[in-house]
């Protein structure tokens, strides 16, 4: 929560307030203009200069489209400005105010740039450099001319990539002209070819056109080949959330693509891993059709992923591959992954064909980590199938194994009418006496309101009153 100190809001007050503030003066100004001549030569030569001024750098920022907050301090510095013609002058009483007036106005609002804003001559130098770079034909002589510098040309294949308004025939002028988008100009940290560039900012028509120097077996393709193989463009460079939304599966499917179709050896073990743990049904099937993993574990995830229900009988004449390693995000287990992100019909068929023993994944307060992923899929806040927690659930009481009532009593937990996880336990077996219980045994620092009121919702669906 943002919190503001009273001369925070003085201030934040009296910058909203400044430009009517000014106006008012101006005005003020003007009407009395007839009687008091000062007040006209403020206005003319003070405040008008000033304000075409401010218009004519608004506008040239807006142009090369640079944006800045340094506007709100212009009607104050206006003000302060005009104190000066209290300053009382023998000979010619406007000149020397009005000197002062410039010179302070012009020196606080470039002290405020510089301070507050300390980057935006870059960035408007970086603006007039991409308005060239939209049309070299238009670009200027000059500008033509510094792209025969090897650094400066490099940099702007850089800042033509970042921007995917910038055509793709700037790209190829650029390339032509000797740029190469494998090449960076430093070793700094924020140094980037163009190349990671492309990827980052999804510029496809950028990665597309890049893509085409990798074809061929030239030692300088081979090396460029060697460097994009390096950085690992379908892994190491991309981020995917373990069940991406359909954007990042759209936009890693559409650069796998153009990638693959010139590298079809990236597609590795370190981007099937990627894959593998993002648990995506469409990301797996989209790669499986280039080919299917070789690593084994991957290929089992895969399989499991796929809904390939074969994948089962493997597990079952192997089931000690339940407690192997999984390729996840976090640490796991091969059954802990499993109920954490398998569709439902793998777990029920892992279930109905290999004896889970329970009790090896209970830790020392008695709470089962398998149990509690099942939890975590029931949720309705994150959740995607509480049958899963339902079939857990049913097996545990089938084979009379322990389970924790605190554990089970915290997962009632929801700030939403409903609980998904309160009608999968009920489902599995647990009766509404046991989940009452469960509830009145934690203690007084874990309860929470909501608690009764779910299982009420629950046992009344069933024709049970809680406690029965």
């Amino acid at each position: 929560m943002l919190s503001f100190s009273w001369f925070d809001v003085a201030t934040i007050l009296f910058l909203l307030a400044a430009p009517f503030v000014l106006a008012g003066i101006v005005i003020a100004l003007l009407v009395m203009a007839s009687r008091r001549p000062r007040g006209l030569i403020i206005v003319k030569w003070l405040v008008l200069p000033q304000v075409a001024a401010l218009l004519l750098l608004a506008g040239m920022l807006s142009y090369y489209g640079v944006d800045s907050n340094i506007y709100f301090f212009a009607a104050p510095i206006m003000m302060l400005s005009m104190l000066f013609f209290a300053i009382p002058s023998k000979s010619k009483p406007w000149l020397a105010p009005l000197l002062c007036g410039h010179i302070t106005g012009l020196v606080l609002f470039l002290g405020l740039m510089h301070y507050l804003e300390p980057n935006k001559m870059h960035d408007l130098q970086t603006g007039r450099e991409l308005h060239q770079l939209r049309d070299l034909r238009q670009a200027s002589k000059s500008f033509i001319r510094e792209l025969d510098d090897p650094e400066f040309r490099q940099r702007m294949l850089e800042n033509a990539t970042r921007n995917t308004d910038i055509p793709e025939a700037t790209l190829k002028a650029l390339l032509d002209k000797g740029a190469t988008p494998f090449g960076k100009r430093g070793e700094g940290y924020y140094e980037q070819t163009a190349f990671i560039i492309a990827l980052h900012r999804d510029n496809r028509p950028a990665l597309r056109l890049f893509s085409e120097l990798l074809a061929g077996n030239s030692p300088e393709v081979v090396s460029r080949r060697e460097y994009v193989q390096e950085i690992g463009p379908l892994s190491s460079l991309v981020y995917i959330y373990t069940r991406p939304g359909e954007r990042q599966v759209a936009e890693y499917k559409a650069k796998a693509q153009i990638l693959l179709a010139k590298m079809p050896e990236l597609l590795d073990d370190a981007a099937w891993a990627k894959i593998v743990k993002s648990a995506d049904p469409e990301l797996v099937k989209f790669l499986w059709d280039y080919h299917p993993p070789e690593n084994t574990m991957q290929l089992i995830q895969a399989r499991i992923i796929l809904g390939d229900l074969t994948v089962v009988d493997k597990i079952a004449r192997t089931p000690g591959i339940l407690d192997t390693p999984a390729v996840s995000e976090y640490p796991a287990t091969l059954w802990l992954w499993l109920v954490q992100y398998a569709p439902r019909e793998i777990i029920a068929a892992v279930l109905d064909k290999t004896r889970i023993r329970w009790a090896d994944y209970q830790d020392e307060k008695g709470e089962n980590k398998i149990l509690d992923a099942a939890i975590d899929r029931a949720r309705s806040h994150f959740g995607d199938d509480p049958q899963i927690l339902m079939l857990v659930m049913r097996d545990m009481l089938r084979k009379q194994a322990a389970w924790s009532p605190a554990q089970v009593a915290r997962s009632f937990y929801t700030e939403e009418e409903g609980s998904q996880v309160v009608w999968a336990l009920y489902q599995a077996g647990l009766t509404c006496q046991q989940l009452q219980a469960a509830l009145d045994n934690l203690a007084a620092g874990e309860r929470f309101p909501s608690g009764e009121q779910r299982i009420r919702e629950i046992c009344a669906a069933g024709n049970h009153q809680a406690g029965e």
